[in-house]
């Protein structure tokens, strides 16, 4: 069947969510490697002005929807996968919980036409996973009786965006990029080794026997160099990118199911860190691997078994030297594990939609305790700027100040600088709501994350709080010192105060108070506690 007589994913997709929410426009939309808009398919005039930073918010979601209601209807965003948004516009005669209701369907739907379209690239000339683990079964078993066992290597090598090569060019397309890139590979792999095709754009090669570490990074670094040219597909040159993922036998696994692990995790890592690069697996990526399901079931219901607390962090001002603050930091004791750092369990709450009910509890919980202080104190609460894309931020918060009667002058929101603030008239929206509340706004981990002077003028707040790293080389470093300096002169003149933190010397103390540093907070001046009043 040709290409134009086949009913193309996207045309299924954009007729599916048009009949599903009676929409009156569709279009598919993503974005490339250069992070440049690409628009994929649409139906209807999407009047909606759509921009790679829509598209990116959409993607970033924790629960992959997006819904905000205009004057002229609903405006959805469905993410499909973790580059490709589908956005519609409906009109105001459905309803909203209809609609709340419908969009996962539509996800399942969408998924399951791209997964079923990408499994027609599989190659039947090839072996395909379940062969590769029986090789390399094979191979572990010739290795049983020896006391120093033979190395050897197990490599992924997946293609990036496959969705949106699918999308965009067509699943025959995708499927001559891949053979372009399985007929490289198998041109430069030595003798012995066993090449295997697992579907969906993913590559297997398992080396020869005796590969060691040097070599079988020689031998990635030779697949890399053969498959970054532009492949030429008809009229077309394609600048595709590929992921890599590999681990050693037996340092990395010692059993078949251990070693393939190692390699998922592998390419879990690349994937994290946005891909079109090569990575070994480690302790660390399988053990985050193994523990990120159990850590993410764990979590769903940590707040109903009261496994969550908040410690104090002391804010100082320098002039008085008094505390003025008290920063609240979630903590999580899970059962049989102890202390969960939080940088490894607020990860897992984004990466699995559980952020947000991780925010809410934290920010109950901290303006109910800030109300029966002794001391009219300001209590600051971290939360997560994926909530700016919502426009929910502000009504979230006026609940919990109306239902807990803390003063909304004594409440302030910190948004960390690491993280996406989404579309930039939504964020300006938000934040100017809060503000309206009485709500002090801080940009937390300042310097940190990017755009962090663009923020600086373009959003209303009220406090930027330097994040920890400038700490660890303020007074040894000249250029750090004067990095500090100016850009506490530059707040002071914006009319923003500073906080800085992770303060654990004298001399650093001494330097932001010449400078006029508002507020410091660090091991030095107080250490979190549970009870702080």
């Amino acid at each position: 069947m040709s290409l134009n007589k086949q009913l193309l994913p996207q045309t299924a997709i954009l007729e599916i969510a048009r009949r599903l929410l009676s929409a009156s426009a569709v279009c598919i939309c993503g974005y490339d490697t250069e992070d440049e808009l690409v628009e994929i398919a649409s139906d209807g005039d999407h009047t909606k002005k759509i921009t790679g930073a829509c598209v990116k918010t959409v993607c970033a979601s924790p629960d992959a929807l997006h819904l905000e209601k205009t004057e002229t209807g609903y405006e959805l965003g469905l993410a499909l996968d973790t580059d490709v948004t589908l956005l519609a516009h409906i009109p105001l005669t459905v309803e909203e919980t209809e609609l709340r209701e419908l969009a996962p369907y539509l996800a399942v739907c969408a998924k399951t036409i791209l997964r079923n379209q990408t499994l027609q690239t599989r190659r039947p000339d090839l072996p395909d996973r379940g062969l590769c683990a029986a090789h390399i079964e094979q191979l572990i078993a010739t290795t049983a009786s020896e006391t120093r066992k033979t190395s050897f290597s197990v490599m992924a090598i997946d293609l990036d965006h496959l969705n949106t090569l699918n999308l965009r060019y067509g699943w025959e397309t995708s499927n001559r990029i891949i053979d372009e890139a399985i007929g490289r590979v198998k041109a430069i792999l030595p003798q012995h080794a066993f090449l295997s095709y697992a579907g969906g754009g993913s590559i297997l090669v398992v080396s020869p026997p005796g590969l060691s570490l040097v070599t079988s990074r020689s031998l990635i670094s030779t697949i890399r160099q053969s498959l970054s040219p532009t492949i030429h597909v008809e009229d077309s040159e394609i600048q595709a990118s590929f992921s890599i993922g590999w681990a050693l036998f037996p340092e990395d696994g010692a059993t078949t199911a251990s070693l393939l692990q190692a390699v998922d995790a592998a390419m879990a890592e690349v994937r994290h860190h946005g891909g079109a690069h090569e990575r070994r697996a480690s302790s660390t990526s399988i053990a985050a691997l193994i523990g990120t399901s159990g850590l993410e079931r764990d979590l769903i219901s940590a707040s109903e078994r009261g496994e969550f607390s908040l410690n104090w962090m002391p804010i100082i001002a320098s002039g008085s030297q008094t505390v003025v603050a008290l920063e609240a930091l979630l903590r999580w004791e899970r059962p049989g594990k102890g202390q969960v750092p939080p940088d490894l369990f607020i990860q897992c709450a984004e990466n699995g939609g559980l952020i947000e009910k991780l925010d809410q509890w934290s920010l109950e919980t901290a303006c109910k305790a800030a109300v029966s202080w002794s001391h009219p104190l300001r209590v600051c609460v971290n939360i997560s700027p994926t909530w700016l894309a919502k426009r929910r931020l502000s009504h979230v918060v006026e609940s919990a100040l109306r239902e807990t009667g803390l003063a909304a002058e004594r409440l302030q929101i910190e948004l960390s600088e690491k993280r996406s603030f989404g579309p930039r008239d939504i964020a300006y929206q938000e934040l100017s709501r809060l503000r309206a509340l009485g709500v002090h706004v801080a940009l937390d981990d300042f310097g940190a994350g990017y755009s962090s002077l663009e923020r600086l003028a373009n959003f209303p707040v009220d406090q930027i709080k330097f994040d920890r790293s400038f700490m660890l080389r303020l007074t040894d470093d000249r250029r750090v010192n004067e990095v500090m300096g100016q850009t506490i002169q530059m707040a002071r003149r914006l009319g923003i105060s500073c906080c800085a933190k992770g303060v654990e010397t004298e001399r650093q103390m001494a330097f932001l108070d010449s400078y006029g540093c508002e507020e410091v907070q660090g091991y030095l001046l107080g250490v979190p506690t549970t009870d702080y009043l």
